[in-house]
């Protein structure tokens, strides 16, 4: 999902993290992952998303889509695949 089709059509991925730096590099490693591993260590990201997360504490990872114009318009604490699929596809076909 992260490449192909999407990626071709412009859909960009990038994971934001205040984990350290090596945490990320382990992860990047771990789980193959070659889109951006963004660090927010001043949680400056989190805070600017604060009032929508499904979760306040970030006690679990947050998936947020964000439109070409810069408007949210998604996000889940749940990994659900589906979903996430519907909504990009949703965006990329204009709807």
């Amino acid at each position: 999902m992260y490449k192909g089709e999407l990626g071709e059509a412009g859909v960009i991925f990038w994971a934001i993290s205040d984990e350290r730096e090596e945490t990320l590099a382990d992860f990047r490693t771990a789980f193959d992952i070659d889109m951006p591993l963004l660090l927010d260590a001043n949680q400056e990201a989190q805070r600017q998303y604060q009032g929508t997360m499904a979760f306040p504490t970030a006690a679990y990872p947050q998936t947020y889509v964000v439109d070409p114009q810069g408007k949210l318009v998604y996000y889940n604490n749940v990994h659900d695949i589906d979903e996430l699929a519907a909504v990009l596809e949703d965006l990329v076909a204009g709807e």
